[in-house]
């Protein structure tokens, strides 16, 4: 896995301390169409972590076929329950301001969720 180096901006200043974030478990959040479950954790003075788990409720199949039994059938996922497929993870580190990011595409959701989160204007 490559992770991207990015700077992380509050107010168009540069991230040079944690007293803005707080640990966030098991938070869950909608951004264009797509579900995320996230984690954020202070691991220690100069780490801030970022863990989410997301996908979409679309596309939806009423059938399902099984790879083991060679048989389709009835799929067991409701239309209202989204799989977590995909993952993001980020890494913001005080001590050389950089933010790490597992898929840079996703800066723009990081960026508007931060702030809805936090309070702040992150970019």
């Amino acid at each position: 896995m490559k992770f991207a180096e990015c700077n992380l901006l509050v107010n168009e200043q540069t991230v040079n301390n944690f007293n803005i974030f707080y640990n966030i478990c098991e938070d869950q959040f909608s951004y264009e169409n797509t579900e995320y479950v996230i984690n954020c954790e202070i691991i220690n003075q100069n780490i801030f972590w970022i863990y989410a788990r997301f996908g979409k409720i679309n596309p939806y199949s009423n059938e399902i076929f099984d790879i083991e039994t060679k048989k389709s059938g009835k799929n067991p996922k409701q239309k209202k329950q989204v799989e977590l497929n995909k993952q993001l993870f980020c890494i913001y580190d005080l001590r050389s301001l950089v933010l790490y990011m597992s898929d840079f595409r996703k800066q723009n959701f990081l960026s508007f969720y931060l702030k809805e989160k936090f309070g702040q204007n992150f970019l």
